[in-house]
């Protein structure tokens, strides 16, 4: 993975970080290096992602993704859509979400770094991506080690429904069910015993059990 980088995609919500994730690339990096750098400001709901994605998921482009939003279906659509192309991305986000760095490795993806890093974690992240490499900042990395530690204790569908909840940690269990398309009674026994290996009583503390301050 990463060799012969050819074109950086910077897709963000906001222009302004947007430039200046690009403005911390040019100069931290090895200017023989550094691909060119392109700035894609996204939809709301990361429409144009969808509609472009055969323009952006070669295996020759790096995407860095500077999502700040909410999770939503379209992300979330878009992540998958990384399952069937040879492609590169990194993840640049305030949010500290389990769920989605836990998505994040599923799907392969290169690297995720948290805002509240110094700018060289970004420049080192993309510099291991390019390199063939990955990058996790040293939170995630902690946080990987204690999910993987816990999934090994959870049957088949226990850590289908673990997964999910931390992926929509503000989804109800009703929310839940609808999302994995399975009755809500279901839902609540497999919960209840995730809830005993984990030591905690309810959702929210399962989900604080596993999050990053």
């Amino acid at each position: 993975m990463g060799a012969g980088i050819s074109e950086i995609f910077i897709f963000t919500n906001n222009e302004m970080e947007g430039v200046g994730i690009r403005f911390i690339l040019e100069n931290m990096l090895d200017p023989l290096q550094i691909p060119e750098c392109k700035c894609v400001v996204l939809g709301e709901n990361f429409t144009n992602l969808l509609e472009n994605k055969d323009d952006y998921l070669k295996k020759d482009v790096l995407l860095v993704v500077d999502i700040d939003t909410e999770i939503n279906p379209g992300f979330l659509e878009f992540l998958d859509s990384l399952q069937n192309h040879s492609c590169n991305c990194a993840i640049i986000s305030r949010m500290k979400s389990p769920g989605l760095f836990l998505r994040s490795q599923e799907l392969m993806i290169g690297g995720y770094v948290s805002k509240s890093s110094p700018a060289k974690n970004i420049s080192d992240c993309v510099r291991a991506i390019i390199n063939g490499g990955l990058y996790y900042d040293a939170c995630f990395r902690e946080l990987n080690s204690n999910i993987n530690a816990f999934t090994e204790t959870l049957s088949p569908k226990e850590l289908r429904i673990f997964k999910t909840a931390l992926i929509f940690s503000n989804a109800s269990v009703t929310e839940l069910a609808n999302i994995l398309g399975i009755p809500r009674h279901s839902v609540e026994v497999h919960l209840s015993n995730i809830y005993k290996k984990a030591g905690v009583k309810k959702l929210s503390e399962l989900i604080t059990a596993f999050s990053l301050v």
